[in-house]
């Protein structure tokens, strides 16, 4: 969780949060356990877990803006022409040409209208999501009429990604099961992305240019 954020299991809080953003939580009673997690002016997220006895899970909530800083982009603008053209030569991935995390661990890309993944880093880090030894990428993101038109990663994370779909541009949970956060960071008519750093996007909507921090 980041800092300033607050957790709640089964909707009672727990006070867990320290300095560095992360959290601890122990003496949970095992079973299906929803978490929650919620910061000032940021959407929440929630997952469901199933604790065993004894057992521990890892979870590793994001963080986005209800209210990011955009502000739109002029002609005259110093960025107007990059934003140009970040956006028109930015193109989806796909299965030969993939977008890989910062950590290259991850691949994603486009296959048959729908947003796939695969592990690509070591064997012994594989985690549970991707099944053991040689198998297919797992479906991440299956869109019944709307068009994913933009995809990249979410910041430094390999667990995360960025679509621009529909009318909006969301940030999604990489992993399918359970409760799939899926969080918005714009919304508008039929917006195009393309990212600048980890923390910034340059968005395309109708005519207007956009950058975007988050």
């Amino acid at each position: 969780a980041s800092v300033g954020s607050s957790v709640f299991i089964d909707n009672r809080k727990a006070d867990v949060s320290d300095s560095s953003g992360e959290a601890t939580l122990s003496k949970v009673i095992p079973g299906e356990r929803t978490v929650l997690v919620s910061k000032e002016g940021h959407w929440p997220w929630t997952k469901k877990v199933n604790l065993e006895s004894g057992g521990e899970v890892e979870l590793h909530p994001f963080s986005v803006p209800s209210s990011p800083n955009a502000r739109v982009l002029d002609n005259k603008d110093a960025e107007y022409q990059k934003a140009v053209s970040s956006v028109s030569s930015y193109a989806l991935p796909t299965s030969e040409k993939p977008l890989v995390s910062s950590d290259k661990t991850i691949e994603v890309f486009m296959e048959a209208g729908n947003v796939r993944a695969r592990w690509i880093g070591s064997e012994e880090d594989r985690p549970p999501l991707f099944c053991e030894g040689p198998c297919g990428p797992i479906d991440v993101l299956r869109p019944d009429k709307s068009k994913v038109r933009d995809v990249t990663f979410f910041g430094d994370r390999n667990d995360v990604i960025i679509v621009a779909v529909t009318n909006g541009v969301f940030a999604l949970d990489l992993n399918p099961l359970g409760t799939q956060n899926f969080q918005p960071m714009y919304l508008g008519t039929e917006p195009t992305l393309a990212p600048i750093d980890n923390k910034t996007l340059y968005i395309k909507d109708t005519a207007y240019y956009i950058r975007l921090e988050y």
